[in-house]
């Protein structure tokens, strides 16, 4: 029987855990300037679709130090979640992780106001109700670091679904995801002016075009879902808990980003689309490094209602996407 042997690590002092998070750090900058340009955007967007749990800084941590990395998880959850373990002699990747912390005040005397001491003389201390976050230093493996240990049940890994083409498989589940996942209405309608789709915060809802090929409407939908997500003001100040203003340029660059990442998740390829749009919006890296935050954000949200919806579609077999297509007919025959 394959064996597995669990790796020693060398426990760091603060010094040395701040020097590691500083060097993680200055890979995250280097990796920025090196990936964020025109020709590499792509490999970024498709980083994040793979990892999209991760946060933007941890994605480009592991496209620097494994390119290659496909699927990522921790040392304990290789071994517990997919009954496999790390192979001996592993780098592990390094990834910043949030460690939230309480912080503490000087406990007061109501009636004096005066800090309450103990008997050697220290201010006592109390929570204070609030919270702070801090970063260490963590590691996960990639797949190929890993091996199945025998005797135990082979869990599948999620990959997605199958690779998918104009003609889309299972057209009908992700269109289902995508609509339910939308924060407003979904219509399909005649569209007169030739757009593909619009978002209308006015009217509260979603329209695409009827009668586009399966990947236009599959792309237009994501993408117009994008828009709902971080351009409707209650839904916005929900993700971003920050008061920006969007301009013109970072709504179309994060919209259409957003649909190249979560159509490349599920086998779509809309590059020879998505990139000459992008780039006619970014202008440059730095406004697409500006935007990434809410991409990845954006994406990991539409991603993991998608998943979620997609599990039930394809498990009950039901299909809220054929009755809007039916009803879309039923209003054109009108």
């Amino acid at each position: 029987m394959t064996k597995y042997n669990k790796p020693s690590y060398k426990s760091k002092n603060a010094e040395e855990r701040k020097q590691e998070i500083d060097n993680a750090m200055q890979l995250v900058e280097q990796g920025v300037k090196e990936f964020l340009t025109s020709e590499r955007y792509a490999t970024v967007l498709k980083n994040i679709s793979k990892f999209h749990n991760y946060s933007f800084n941890n994605t480009i941590l592991i496209m620097m130090q494994c390119p290659a990395a496909s699927y990522v998880a921790s040392y304990p959850s290789w071994k517990k979640n997919f009954n496999r373990f790390v192979t001996g002699g592993s780098k592990g990747i390094k990834i910043l992780v949030p460690v939230e912390y309480k912080i503490y005040k000087d406990k007061v005397d109501p009636e004096t106001k005066e800090p309450i001491v103990d008997d050697k003389g220290n201010c006592i201390k109390e929570y204070s109700g609030q919270k702070g976050l801090a970063f260490k230093i963590g590691n996960v493996f990639d797949i190929s670091q890993t091996q199945q240990i025998e005797g135990k049940e082979i869990i599948p890994l999620d990959f997605g679904i199958d690779e998918l083409n104009d003609k889309v498989s299972n057209y009908r589940e992700l269109l289902k995801a995508v609509v339910d996942v939308a924060p407003v209405p979904v219509d399909f309608l005649e569209i007169s002016n030739g757009a593909k789709g619009y978002f209308s915060p006015a009217e509260n809802k979603i329209v695409l075009q009827f009668g586009m090929s399966e990947l236009q409407t599959l792309k237009t939908a994501i993408y117009e879902t994008a828009h709902a997500i971080l351009h409707n003001t209650d839904k916005l100040k929900a993700l971003k808990q920050e008061n920006i203003e969007f301009s013109r340029d970072d709504k179309e660059t994060q919209a259409e980003s957003v649909a190249f990442t979560v159509a490349y998740h599920y086998g779509l390829d809309t590059s020879d689309y998505s990139f000459p749009y992008v780039a006619s919006w970014a202008g440059d890296s730095e406004k697409i490094n500006a935007n990434m935050k809410y991409i990845s954000e954006a994406a990991d949200q539409i991603i993991v209602g998608m998943d979620k919806s997609l599990e039930l579609s394809l498990s009950k077999g039901k299909d809220k996407s054929k009755e809007l297509l039916v009803e879309a007919d039923n209003e054109l025959e009108k």
